[in-house]
């Protein structure tokens, strides 16, 4: 499984895609290569969701939208190490045609805690969960 394959997971078509991203796990010794940045997108059950990965703004998210059309985007956007808020939302609608946007990575530690709400305000008619760290949501 690796980028532009897709597997069938209990009736789930789970496509690997591009993302943007460093990927290394510490050491003593420095950082280890811990692979290549990816993410999903998932169809099943009338929806296809967009699982962004750690990652940026990219032009690849252009083509992602016009071929798998998802309707729901998990989006990273805790700033730092990843696009923030406002570049969620200015991809989001770029891109997207979103009916619902969860935001992610981030409020899980004091260098990314922020809110959602400039994300709230770049998508007007974009349903915008902001779910506690860890808290299951219904989409």
């Amino acid at each position: 499984f690796n980028k532009g394959g897709t597997v069938d997971l209990n009736g789930a078509k789970v496509t690997m895609v591009n993302a943007t991203h460093s990927s290394s796990i510490s050491s003593p010794d420095g950082p280890i290569y811990a692979g290549c940045e990816s993410g999903f997108m998932i169809a099943g059950e009338g929806h296809v969701i967009y699982f962004s990965g750690d990652t940026d703004i990219m032009a690849d998210m252009a083509w992602m939208g016009d071929l798998h059309k998802p309707d729901i985007g998990l989006l990273c956007a805790g700033g730092h190490f990843t696009m923030d808020m406002a570049r969620a939302a200015w991809a989001a609608r770029t891109y997207f045609d979103f009916d619902v946007v969860v935001p992610m990575h981030y409020r899980t530690f004091p260098l990314l805690a922020q809110s959602a709400e400039v994300l709230k305000e770049g998508l007007p008619g974009v349903r915008v969960i902001e779910p506690e760290v860890l808290e299951p949501i219904a989409l």
